[in-house]
């Protein structure tokens, strides 16, 4: 009788946590509510100003999570060659209460994000473009004069 009873209560702890949020391959399915970005610039671009942004809406953030989910998945174990690489990365930290979803984004190269290092993703420009509007900057990587350069 005590074993159902705790058979019961396991399962029921299980189905309350699968209301809570879905498994999508190796990435929680959460609802982010704020989202902070930071930049790293290679050396010879140490004239580009710092970024380092907070976004508190959280339909844009809902929104740019699903997109992430959506980018199609790469195997991790696989070498890549990535032309063009001058090394800009953007690092996304999804809050959803007392979690975090980390994410590093390749700026320039290959362009891929990887997430929580245990997913890797390729992205595109309409996600480019989707996140550099999310963050309030009209391109994720411009030149060495501000003009924009096409990821």
């Amino acid at each position: 009788m005590k074993l159902t009873k705790l058979l019961i209560a396991a399962f029921l702890v299980l189905v309350l946590a699968a209301c809570d949020s879905t498994t999508t391959g190796t990435v929680v399915r959460t609802e982010p509510h704020a989202l902070h970005v930071t930049r790293t610039l290679p050396p010879f671009l140490e004239n580009y100003p710092t970024f380092n942004h907070n976004i508190t809406n959280a339909t844009q953030v809902q929104n740019l999570y699903d997109a992430v989910l959506a980018l199609p998945k790469m195997p991790l174990e696989k070498k890549y060659n990535c032309p063009n690489d001058i090394g800009v990365f953007y690092y996304l930290q999804f809050q959803q209460k007392s979690s975090t979803v980390q994410m590093k984004l390749e700026a320039t190269g290959c362009h891929f994000l990887s997430i929580d290092t245990t997913s890797l993703r390729q992205t595109d420009a309409s996600f480019s473009a989707l996140l550099a509007k999310t963050i309030g900057v009209p391109r994720l990587v411009e030149d060495y004069h501000g003009a924009p350069v096409t990821p």
